[in-house]
């Protein structure tokens, strides 16, 4: 998709996105994370803190101040998670609405957009492009140990892929 196209296409999304929920509020037109070039999520310099804080947001879905808070292990202060919040949505990172008297926020790039580049990332990154390697080192539990039910999903999508070639 060319990149004028990319950005139309990401325009229309994130309205009928922001619409479906009137007070979201995002703080710039467009897609926050993707690039116009490639469509995939810019490499932000984030602090420690705020790494932690949008990663808890992201896992949480939706949150406010309190429930992001609680997500950290070693939290600072309420007004610290508030600022912080606030700087992320600055930069365009997290939207939020109000609830009552209180801010919910949540992350602005889908995860499975921001899943799907941290994926290329670390295959790119540490076995050197070869998602051979990758599912090689998942399988032999170098990463957790997988279930029966795990193990015959991956089955099933390899039947799949090998369908597709």
């Amino acid at each position: 998709m060319a990149s004028a196209g990319l950005l139309a296409h990401c325009v229309k999304d994130r309205h009928n996105e922001l619409s479906g929920t009137s007070d979201f509020r995002a703080h710039r037109v467009g897609c926050p994370l993707l690039t116009e070039e490639s469509g995939v999520v810019e490499s932000h310099q984030l602090g420690r803190r705020e790494r932690q804080i949008v990663e808890a947001v992201y896992r949480l879905g939706e949150a406010s101040v309190a429930e992001v808070r609680q997500a950290l292990s070693d939290p600072p202060s309420y007004s610290a998670v508030r600022a912080t919040l606030n700087l992320l949505a600055s930069k365009n990172l997290l939207s939020y609405r109000h609830q009552g008297k209180r801010y919910l926020y949540r992350p602005v790039t889908p995860k499975t957009t921001v899943r799907r580049f941290a994926l290329r990332e670390l295959v790119e990154n540490f076995f050197g492009g070869r998602p051979a390697d990758a599912v090689a080192a998942l399988l032999d539990g170098s990463a957790g140990r997988l279930e029966p039910d795990d193990l015959e999903r991956i089955k099933r999508r390899i039947e799949n892929a090998e369908g597709r070639t």
